[in-house]
């Protein structure tokens, strides 16, 4: 079997450069300066290109945000937060599954936007495509155990995978609906509260394990 030879390289200082670039690599780098970049700030920003949530800004949708311990992927409807709990077979990974789903009423996003950062933080906005000022903002941060959501125009759902009990303080009607500041998700050995605004009412949609938000 052959094998592929390194490429050259070029002394620099201590270190050393490649001395020709990879196949298929632009000669004149614009192939990187041309592609889109997914944020909301000004011209001559500096750009974090190596932190743990840097592919929002390359891609339409970012997946696997490890904000720890929570995993965050957003997409068309919204979000899917994972809550993982088991180590796969190889021992490498975190499994990722039976996310909490939070969704918006005829809500489809035109991609979603780096709003703003800091050491520890992402802020992230979602648009409608068909109406720019129906929106979601989602703030999630390196070892912080929350999720935070604000809606614009938006009628929240929450997706839950089935079999999920909803706790509810007081012992609510869940089935019928309930109104509550707070109420605890359990899921298997998951266990993850939901907090709102006072008076917030969480009701059954008919559509699988949902709730609408109102």
């Amino acid at each position: 079997m052959a094998q592929s030879q390194p490429p050259a390289a070029e002394p620099v200082g201590a270190g050393s450069v490649a001395a020709e670039l990879p196949d298929g690599a632009s000669q004149d780098g614009t192939v990187f300066q041309n592609e889109p970049i997914f944020w909301n700030k000004k011209i001559g920003t500096p750009v974090p290109t190596n932190d743990w949530w840097t592919q929002v800004l390359f891609s339409r949708f970012g997946e696997s945000l490890w904000a720890f311990p929570f995993k965050v992927n957003t997409g068309e409807r919204g979000l899917s937060v994972f809550l993982p709990t088991r180590w796969a077979e190889n021992g490498r990974d975190l499994v990722s599954e039976r996310p909490i789903e939070i969704a918006g009423v005829d809500f489809a996003a035109q991609d979603t936007r780096v709003e703003s950062w800091g050491d520890w933080t992402l802020t992230m906005v979602q648009a409608d495509a068909s109406n720019p000022d129906a929106t979601i903002h989602t703030t999630i941060g390196r070892g912080l155990p929350y999720v935070w959501m604000e809606f614009e125009n938006v009628e929240p759902v929450l997706k839950l995978a089935g079999g999920t009990d909803v706790r509810v303080k007081g012992g609510g009607n869940v089935e019928r609906g309930f109104a509550a500041d707070s109420f605890l998700l359990k899921d298997g050995d998951r266990m993850i509260a939901v907090a709102a605004p006072p008076g917030t009412r969480f009701t059954p949609t008919g559509e699988g394990e949902n709730l609408a938000v109102s």
